[in-house]
């Protein structure tokens, strides 16, 4: 009896060391998304970078949606969907961010974050970071009609194939994304400030993400191929012109392109290589965070900002100011009557110029 006592005691210990093992293993886990409590200097980053991108965007979305001419471009519609995505993505940041706040006191606010507040947040980002590729290929393909076929109306993308070409992106992705949210909804769990997976179910679904990952791959690829076509006809317009007037087209084509690559594609690639694993460190998680946020507050500076519609509408004290200095007497010779070979050249200007500003 001593004996089969010890070893039942032995045979205890060692079912206690492995459960040990396994809590610790697990409690570490969420350890590394406590890195925003830990340095306020991070956390007021984080913060601020997703309030200010959520700001930008949303001034984009009320100003193109509420604007009926700017509505009907095709370019500034599907900026619009862009920044909607970017809209969705900085939130989940900000929600981030205003949980790091919370002392660790409040374990019911903690119970209910991991319950609910984390399956909502990573699944609307996954929507948003599922269709913003889809936008961008659209918007990239009307510019490319625009510019390359610009002889060739019948060929532009219409209002209408866009307009159902977004309600197909937005009600595919919901459906796909939402799908797999309520249908794992018992096998998912959620750990620490950055709603990290410790466990997830094996299931199909897992392949589709992968799969649209690819499809994005191949997607921005094609971009790439469009944008240099595009640079090739830019580069042509400025030996046949003998200016350097479209030069700002050729570096605006190489920041999306770069901002897309380093922080989309990249961080994408990264989330579908380890994004699944338990040993998925929270620094890493953090990092491709901040980059997809970082990535939504470049966006409308390079996309909408830029353009001289968008800005009438959405400063138009601004642009009041511009024009009365317009209008000051430097355009005036000494005689007083304007310079008629200088106005010419600012209407052809103007007019060359046309096409590029409402695409680019």
């Amino acid at each position: 009896m001593p004996q089969i006592a010890k070893e039942y005691n032995g045979t205890n210990n060692t079912q206690k060391n492995a459960s040990d093992f396994s809590d610790n293993k697990f409690s570490s886990f969420p350890e590394q998304g406590r890195l925003l409590e830990q340095s306020i200097a991070l956390n007021c980053f984080v913060f601020i970078l997703s309030l200010t991108t959520i700001i930008a965007n949303a001034l984009v979305i009320k100003t193109v949606f509420t604007t009926p001419r700017l509505k009907r471009i095709n370019a500034m519609f599907l900026a619009a969907h862009i920044a909607l995505c970017d809209f969705i993505i900085g939130a989940s940041l900000l929600a981030i961010a205003t949980k790091a706040l919370i002392p660790e006191q409040a374990k019911g606010l903690s119970q209910i974050w991991s319950r609910y507040t984390c399956p909502i947040t990573t699944t609307t980002r996954s929507i948003a970071l599922l269709l913003e590729p889809s936008f961008l290929f659209l918007l990239t393909l009307d510019r490319y009609k625009l510019i390359v076929n610009f002889s060739k109306p019948h060929t532009h993308l219409t209002k209408s194939f866009i307009f159902i070409s977004t309600c197909i992106a937005w009600s595919a992705s919901v459906t796909l994304v939402g799908g797999e949210a309520f249908g794992s909804a018992k096998d998912n769990k959620y750990e620490g400030n950055l709603c990290n997976r410790v466990h997830s179910s094996k299931n199909y679904f897992i392949y589709i993400e992968k799969t649209v990952i690819v499809v994005n791959a191949i997607l921005f690829v094609l971009c790439c191929v469009m944008y240099f076509r595009i640079y090739k006809i830019v580069r042509n317009q400025n030996v046949n012109m003998g200016t350097q007037t479209y030069t700002r087209v050729s570096k605006l084509i190489f920041a999306l392109l770069l901002s897309t690559l380093v922080l989309w594609y990249v961080p994408a690639m990264v989330v579908a290589s380890i994004g699944n694993r338990k040993s998925t460190k929270g620094t890493q998680t953090l990092t491709i965070l901040i980059s997809f946020t970082t990535n939504s507050l470049v966006n409308p500076f390079l996309y909408v900002f830029r353009d001289k519609n968008f800005r009438k509408n959405c400063f138009p004290c601004i642009t009041h100011l511009r024009q009365q200095n317009q209008h000051c007497p430097s355009e005036v010779n000494k005689t007083g009557s304007i310079q008629p070979g200088k106005d010419l050249q600012l209407v052809s200007h103007r007019q060359t110029n046309e096409v590029y500003d409402t695409s680019l």
